[in-house]
């Protein structure tokens, strides 16, 4: 028998009496929807970011207004079905709601540290439904609420993938006869406006989950009498916090979508974002809640799918659809919480830090490093054991100059970046000169892209940065920082400065692929290569094993290399050196054309050894027989 047949509303005479704890509820709810700003609306920015076209910061901004503006235009329909058709409205009381938001709110800060692009559609709507057989079974819920949603989560993401591909070959044929750069230029344009179609589409769909849980929750405790409706300043409150959440981030979700799916152009953007807004557009105006996350990813695959099948990374669209399948939030717990500690302490450090003059802030970095040289016992150790092996001719004394002049050089270089992250990057980059620029010009008039060696000597991410002040444009292979939580921070600097950056995981048919279009591709090439990837070739005189990768794209693509470091001079600016092609061997020799490579770092190094990286294991793999 059902034990709520007859309603469990509040009477009128008593709503007073729960005011305080519904208001509570509320901004409860408001904070899931601003929660899902920073989870979910990361991915109306995804593509528009991994092109190019807007950096971060304008993409979000760019999304929230017009999250914010979708509340003027496509009703109500989703938060109706929210509000009356997952869970029988009798059944619905403050208790039901609230444990429906907190377990909504946790998964979602769970994912999104995870760096998952999971739905937080689904999510709310799974907790309410949770929340409710909690308090009255399973005949609580409303089956064909329930089925057409289920459906969608299958559907929204195939759906979306058809439509982009179908978009993306219409789209193809009608440019075919167009200049590439020509159609880069148009869609660059066009993508602002697709980008826009989407943030509309993702506001309607994703803010009237919230209404329909604000609404209900007023229903059932008397507040909006006997009728159902969704009241205008709950609109207006959903769309608020869904905005504000857009522009707290959600830059770890946005290098999934946009650059860990497939490779987009600006084109495939306007091809998938302009799909996904149909699509949630649509679903909305009919009522039925979809994953934004979902359809964005299915509209994405769809574009990339025009390429081949394999430019597709199928099994982190599978994950995406059914995250579980790779949570390890447990032993990641700890990280966790260490590494917001950490980032709490850096972040108004970091603030403080670069506001500080000039001279004063060098000084402080210094200061910094001297405090890690006597903290860090056994990075102190590495980098002895480093310079031993490289300058064997000095003495201990002369060798730990230099160890604890290369830890204040890495103090001043994190003044620097605090700087370049939050100031105008015009302010750190007036400290800069190029040298060399006529080696880059005829190498670029080859017409096969150049391919710059460098190192981890002065402030290599400022070199990086360093490209405004050319006029070529710059791709850099990168690799993700062991800590996930830090990694995202310092993919935010790098792309302030407008590179293109390439995963190490993906990074040959990228790097091809930059070439082609003409641009710098910057490899760091003084890191400890494995056995497989590597060859092993003198560095300061003994045999390091040395990443083989740049050898052979050179070697493939017919690019020159050019080595290109950037040095501090006393007087605190930097001077970047760009120096002539290296010599490629007659033969093609691989391992002579690395050996080559290494000598121009070493040279490099020798003229500052104090820049250097010297904490690096570099000499860590060893020959079989050395190592024996």
């Amino acid at each position: 028998m059902r034990t709520w047949s007859t309603s469990s509303r509040a009477s009128s005479s008593r709503w007073p009496e729960a005011a305080p704890l519904v208001a509570f509820i509320i901004l409860v709810a408001l904070a899931f929807d601003f929660i899902n700003g920073f989870h979910d609306a990361a991915n109306s920015i995804a593509t528009v970011v991994s092109t190019r076209v807007l950096t971060p910061m304008q993409a979000v901004a760019w999304a929230a207004v017009f999250n914010f503006v979708a509340a003027f235009g496509f009703g109500v329909n989703v938060a109706k079905t929210v509000g009356k058709g997952v869970v029988d409205a009798p059944v619905v009381d403050q208790w039901v709601i609230l444990g429906g938001l907190t377990g909504a709110i946790v998964w979602n800060l769970i994912t999104w540290y995870s760096g998952i692009p999971s739905s937080s559609s689904h999510a709310l709507i799974g907790g309410f439904s949770g929340a409710a057989v909690a308090k009255a079974g399973w005949g609580a819920l409303v089956p064909s609420g329930l089925v057409k949603i289920a459906a969608f989560i299958v559907l929204a993401p195939v759906m979306g993938m058809l439509l982009g591909f179908t978009l993306m070959v219409i789209t193809l044929w009608t440019f075919r006869g167009f200049r590439p750069s020509r159609v880069d230029w148009i869609f660059r344009r066009l993508q602002l406006v697709s980008a826009a179609f989407y943030s509309l589409g993702h506001g309607t769909n994703d803010a009237q989950k919230t209404m329909g849980i604000i609404a209900i929750l007023l229903f059932s405790t008397g507040h909006l009498g006997p009728e159902f409706y969704v009241p205008f300043w709950v609109v207006l409150a959903a769309h608020a916090a869904l905005g504000l959440g857009t522009l707290a981030g959600g830059w770890r979700i946005v290098k999934t979508m946009g650059m860990g799916l497939t490779k987009l152009r600006p084109i495939g953007g306007f091809c998938a974002e302009t799909a996904g807004a149909v699509m949630l557009i649509g679903t909305a105006v009919g009522g039925i809640p979809v994953s934004t996350t979902h359809t964005i990813t299915g509209s994405i695959i769809g574009v990339g799918a025009t390429q081949r099948l394999s430019a597709v990374r199928w099994g982190l669209a599978g994950r995406i659809v059914w995250p579980a399948a790779r949570m390890k939030a447990q032993r990641r717990a700890v990280h966790t919480v260490l590494g917001w500690l950490a980032l709490a302490v850096l972040a108004p450090l970091g603030l403080a830090l670069a506001w500080l003059p000039e001279r004063t802030g060098l000084w402080v970095g210094a200061r910094l490093g001297d405090l890690a040289w006597a903290a860090l016992p056994r990075r102190r150790a590495v980098a002895l054991e480093n310079l031993a092996r490289a300058f064997p001719e000095r003495s201990a004394t002369e060798l730990a100059r230099i160890g604890s002049g290369s830890f204040r050089h890495l103090g001043m270089n994190f003044i620097e970046f605090c700087v370049f992250f939050f100031r105008p990057p015009a302010r750190l980059l007036s400290r800069v000169s190029v040298e060399g620029v006529p080696n880059m010009e005829a190498a670029d008039a080859l017409g096969r892209g150049m391919l710059l060696l460098t190192a981890h000597y002065g402030n290599w991410e400022l070199l990086a940065a360093s490209h405004a002040l050319t006029r070529f444009p710059l791709s850099v292979v990168m690799r993700p920082l062991d800590s996930p939580l830090f990694d995202p921070i310092l993919e935010r600097f790098r792309l302030r400065s407008r590179v293109e950056l390439i995963t190490k995981r993906r990074a040959l048919p990228d790097i091809v692929d930059a070439l082609r279009r003409g641009r710098m591709v910057g490899i760091l090439l003084d890191q400890n290569a494995s056995r497989r990837e590597g060859v092993f070739v003198p560095f300061f005189g003994v045999p390091a094993s040395t990443s083989k990768g740049m050898a052979l794209i050179a070697l493939r693509t017919g690019a020159p290399v050019l080595p290109v470091f950037i040095r501090r001079r006393p007087d605190g600016r930097h001077v970047v050196d760009a120096g002539p092609p290296v010599p490629v061997p007659p033969d093609g020799d691989v391992v002579a054309f690395t050996r080559a490579f290494n000598e121009a770092i070493e040279a490099a190094i020798r003229r500052a050894p104090e820049q250097w990286f010297w904490l690096h294991r570099r000499w860590k793999t060893r020959p079989r027989e050395k190592a024996a």
